[in-house]
């Protein structure tokens, strides 16, 4: 997913309503690589993730790329230090 989709889909009807959804985002980085845009969260709990791209990212990343579903690597954090 590049940059012009991240910000297609920020800009769709109903996405400020879908953000209400991030409860358990602890932090976000996003950046370019060759391939496309990476995005780095963390989460409170695997739950939180999953109720976010439930209920919100993955329909709207749908309507604005059309069927083309993320492409998304999850891995368990060993440890995390605060800033």
């Amino acid at each position: 997913m590049g940059f012009e989709t991240c910000d297609a889909v920020e800009e769709e009807p109903g996405w400020e309503a879908a953000r209400g959804t991030l409860a358990g985002l602890l932090a976000h980085a996003a950046g370019s690589r060759d391939e496309g845009s990476l995005v780095t969260e963390r989460w409170e709990s695997g739950g939180a993730w999953s109720t976010f791209i439930a209920a919100a990212l993955q329909r709207v990343v749908e309507k604005v790329r059309g069927l083309s579903p993320l492409d998304v690597t999850t891995v368990e954090g060993h440890a995390s230090f605060p800033l």
